[in-house]
Protein backbone atom coordinates (compact mmCIF):
# COMPACT_ATOMS: atom_id res chain seq x y z
CA UNK A 1 0.00 0.00 0.00
CA UNK A 2 1.42 3.66 -1.09
CA UNK A 3 1.44 6.15 1.64
CA UNK A 4 -0.04 9.37 0.81
CA UNK A 5 2.00 12.59 1.72
CA UNK A 6 -0.67 15.05 3.09
CA UNK A 7 0.73 17.40 0.20
CA UNK A 8 -0.60 15.42 -2.13
CA UNK A 9 -4.05 15.09 -0.60
CA UNK A 10 -4.54 18.49 0.02
CA UNK A 11 -3.84 20.51 -3.20
CA UNK A 12 -6.57 18.31 -4.39
CA UNK A 13 -8.93 19.94 -2.31
CA UNK A 14 -8.39 23.74 -2.31
CA UNK A 15 -11.49 25.72 -3.61
CA UNK A 16 -10.75 29.22 -4.93
CA UNK A 17 -13.42 31.72 -2.96
CA UNK A 18 -12.44 34.63 -4.76
CA UNK A 19 -9.80 36.04 -7.33
CA UNK A 20 -8.16 39.14 -8.07
CA UNK A 21 -5.69 40.22 -10.89
CA UNK A 22 -3.62 40.12 -8.02
CA UNK A 23 -4.59 37.88 -5.34
CA UNK A 24 -6.07 34.33 -5.13
CA UNK A 25 -8.37 33.62 -2.09
CA UNK A 26 -9.00 29.22 -1.30
CA UNK A 27 -10.22 27.57 1.22
CA UNK A 28 -9.64 23.81 2.18
CA UNK A 29 -12.83 21.92 2.45
CA UNK A 30 -13.98 21.20 6.20
CA UNK A 31 -10.76 21.74 7.26
CA UNK A 32 -10.54 25.62 8.78
CA UNK A 33 -7.74 26.57 6.68
CA UNK A 34 -7.56 29.70 3.84
CA UNK A 35 -4.73 30.30 1.27
CA UNK A 36 -4.00 33.85 0.34
CA UNK A 37 -1.50 34.10 -2.92
CA UNK A 38 0.24 36.86 -3.86
CA UNK A 39 -0.35 36.71 -7.60
CA UNK A 40 2.41 39.20 -9.39
CA UNK A 41 5.25 36.53 -9.94
CA UNK A 42 6.26 39.33 -13.01
CA UNK A 43 7.35 41.89 -9.96
CA UNK A 44 8.34 39.38 -7.23
CA UNK A 45 4.73 39.39 -5.91
CA UNK A 46 5.81 43.49 -4.69
CA UNK A 47 3.28 45.29 -3.05
CA UNK A 48 0.82 47.94 -4.64
CA UNK A 49 -2.38 49.47 -4.09
CA UNK A 50 -4.45 47.09 -6.13
CA UNK A 51 -2.64 43.70 -4.12
CA UNK A 52 -2.51 45.49 -0.49
CA UNK A 53 -6.16 46.38 -1.25
CA UNK A 54 -7.40 42.90 -2.25
CA UNK A 55 -5.44 41.46 0.55
CA UNK A 56 -7.56 43.35 2.86
CA UNK A 57 -10.70 42.57 1.20
CA UNK A 58 -9.91 39.29 1.42
CA UNK A 59 -9.17 38.97 5.44
CA UNK A 60 -12.83 40.89 5.59
CA UNK A 61 -14.19 37.90 2.98
CA UNK A 62 -12.93 35.37 6.12
CA UNK A 63 -13.04 36.95 9.36
CA UNK A 64 -16.38 35.64 10.60
CA UNK A 65 -16.04 32.16 9.39
CA UNK A 66 -15.82 30.80 13.05
CA UNK A 67 -14.56 27.13 11.66
CA UNK A 68 -11.29 29.26 9.99
CA UNK A 69 -7.88 28.18 12.38
CA UNK A 70 -5.12 28.79 9.89
CA UNK A 71 -4.60 31.29 7.00
CA UNK A 72 -1.49 30.52 4.96
CA UNK A 73 -0.10 33.76 2.55
CA UNK A 74 2.22 32.55 0.14
CA UNK A 75 3.89 33.89 -3.33
CA UNK A 76 3.21 32.59 -6.72
CA UNK A 77 6.47 32.04 -8.61
CA UNK A 78 9.48 31.78 -6.63
CA UNK A 79 9.66 34.75 -4.44
CA UNK A 80 6.97 35.46 -1.45
CA UNK A 81 7.24 39.13 -1.62
CA UNK A 82 10.30 41.84 -2.65
CA UNK A 83 8.02 44.12 -0.71
CA UNK A 84 6.80 47.30 -1.33
CA UNK A 85 6.49 47.91 -4.92
CA UNK A 86 8.70 51.03 -5.91
CA UNK A 87 7.31 52.50 -9.03
CA UNK A 88 3.78 52.08 -6.26
CA UNK A 89 6.02 54.42 -3.97
CA UNK A 90 7.08 56.67 -6.84
CA UNK A 91 3.07 57.48 -7.68
CA UNK A 92 2.46 58.53 -3.80
CA UNK A 93 2.28 62.10 -3.12
CA UNK A 94 4.74 63.16 -0.02
CA UNK A 95 1.09 63.59 2.47
CA UNK A 96 0.38 59.46 1.07
CA UNK A 97 3.94 58.74 2.70
CA UNK A 98 3.34 59.66 6.33
CA UNK A 99 0.68 56.31 6.00
CA UNK A 100 3.49 54.09 5.71
CA UNK A 101 5.77 55.75 8.10
CA UNK A 102 6.13 54.33 11.82
CA UNK A 103 4.32 55.56 14.59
Amino acid sequence: MKRIRRKEKMADNWQILKEWPELILENLANAGVARITFNRPDKRNALNAELVGAFFESLELIREDRELKVVITRGAGPTYSAGLDLYFLQSLSSDSLLDWDRP
